[in-house]
């Protein structure tokens, strides 16, 4: 059985695997055994740096190789008795337990005598997933390769059927490979556990995606972000729920910290608006640009329907365990694709000021009716020291209404005042800026007019419930505005 090894005051860290030596008909097993220098990175052969040992089908230790960047350094043979050529305590090779088929001598002990002896111009090359090898096919999680230190025309293994390269074009015919009994490494095994271990994965089904080695990707993945990022419980929640989403068939950026739900990912429209605004990384420099506090991290994008605004182009919910979810409607698609794209920059300022005020609670939410005195105490004295121009929007239109003002919705007013500028740059970037300014300008009011805005039917521009910088926009103007839109929408094909 393949082991994980664990360190001990002797011995390091390793993992191995059990392997099978090929030649035509005749075959032994052997076990190479990893000890890579930093357990924490990704595993990728072609980038291994620390120790690789083979040992024989009795486990006796025959040669170590060093690693750096997937490059050999050094080989070590293991001693020899000089007179016998032995390695002490070797059993003698024969057909009996030794995981040999096939007639002739023992693969092993010319494998091992071969490799012992290289210590410069060795060549080894990695591969994985599928490949051809000596008239047959094999499928697995890698495979090495080595060839002959010449590079060519020379027999292997006491000059059986496996004759390497030819001196022409030093390419292989028959070269020798290392095929995994398993498809699942003991490296992936690890992975997965220390992957629970930290997450406090309980879920059978996802344990079970993770075990799946055609997920392999997703776990490589998932366990190096892990591993990189300080494990804070917003880091850990966000793991949870990513974990989730890629096991339902959804993507995660982890530089960013966003998760695109499998209903994200699979709307056309939705995922190509997305695509070309130049997702994560383009919306992230968007917002510094304007505001270098801004940063987009830890959402979800989803496309489902919110039954409690079924108008909605888009809905951006207060922060659950440090996640903040976006949901785009997809019945509200029927709009141009520029439209969608004024959607997205419109939902990720409101995700922005999620994030603001979720730094001041210092909870894993920022809903007022599950802080204790103290808590809401903590939250109010970090919003008015660390953003006090939003402390004073929630004050003016949430918490703290004057006598003669209606109460409003803090962001929308907050982004009406303050954040019309970003939206017009994006779609400007967006559209290639094939409008002119009082187009981008109109389309940057939609959704900051105030609550209930469309359509509005009524003379002046007016919804029932505007924001004060709409309301104080002249009449002429809002209707002018509000025609732009409209044509704009009548004469451009609907996204989806």
């Amino acid at each position: 059985m393949p082991v994980i090894g664990k360190a001990t005051e002797m011995e390091d860290y390793y993992f191995e695997n059990l392997h099978v030596l090929k030649d035509g008909d005749k075959y032994e097993s052997f076990i190479v055994r990893y000890f890579p220098e930093d357990k924490t990175k990704k595993f990728e052969l072609n980038q291994f740096t620390g120790r690789m040992q083979f040992f024989d089908y009795a486990k006796k230790l025959r040669s170590t190789l060093y690693f750096e960047n997937g490059n050999v350094k050094r080989v070590e043979a293991a001693p020899t008795n000089s007179i016998t050529g032995k390695l002490p305590d070797q059993i003698e090779d024969n057909d009996d337990g030794c995981g040999c088929r096939g007639g002739g001598g023992s693969l092993l002990s010319q494998f091992f005598s071969w490799i012992g002896g290289l210590f410069s111009n060795i060549h080894i090359s990695f591969g994985s997933g599928d490949y051809y090898s000596g008239g047959d096919y094999y499928a697995g999680d890698y495979f090495l390769s080595i060839s002959p230190p010449n590079g060519g025309g020379d027999y292997y293994l006491g000059h059986g059927n496996s004759y390497y390269g030819n001196s022409s074009s030093g390419t292989s015919s028959n070269p020798v490979v290392f095929v995994p009994t398993q498809a699942q490494s003991e490296y992936h095994r690890m992975q997965v556990r220390d992957i629970v271990r930290k997450l406090g994965t309980t879920d059978s089904i996802v344990l079970l995606w993770m075990m799946d080695y055609n997920n392999i990707e997703n776990v490589n993945n998932i366990y190096y972000f892990l591993n990189k990022f300080e494990n804070t419980p917003e880091t850990l929640d966000f793991f949870r729920e990513a974990v989730f989403a890629l096991k339902d068939g959804g993507g995660v950026d982890y530089g960013f910290r966003i998760i695109e739900d499998k209903s994200f990912t699979e709307n056309p429209c939705l995922s190509g608006v997305y695509s070309k605004l130049g997702e994560g990384s383009k919306f992230d420099s968007y917002l510094k640009k304007f505001d270098g506090d801004f940063s987009v991290a830890n959402l979800m994008l989803s496309a489902v329907k919110d039954s409690n605004y079924p108008k909605a182009n888009a809905v951006t919910y207060s922060p659950v365990d440090y996640l903040i979810e976006i949901k785009f409607n997809p019945e509200n698609l029927h709009r141009p694709a520029l439209d969608i794209a004024r959607t997205f920059i419109h939902e990720l300022i409101h995700a922005e000021i999620y994030r603001k005020l979720l730094s001041c609670s210092r909870l894993p939410h920022v809903n007022v009716g599950k802080m204790t005195d103290s808590q809401w105490q903590i939250y109010i004295y970090n919003l008015k020291n660390d953003f006090p121009g939003l402390f004073e929007y929630y004050m003016r239109y949430k918490y703290n209404v004057p006598p003669n003002q209606q109460i409003s919705d803090p962001h929308h007013e907050l982004m009406a005042q303050h954040y019309r500028q970003i939206v017009v740059q994006v779609l400007k970037q967006y559209d290639g800026n094939a409008h002119s300014d009082e187009f981008y300008n109109a389309l940057a009011w939609i959704g900051l007019m105030g609550e209930g805005e469309l359509p509005i039917d009524s003379p002046t521009g007016l919804p029932p419930v505007p924001t004060v910088v709409w309301k104080n926009v002249p009449q002429s103007q809002r209707l002018q505005i509000l025609s732009i839109y409209k044509n704009f929408l009548n004469t451009n094909a609907p996204c989806q």
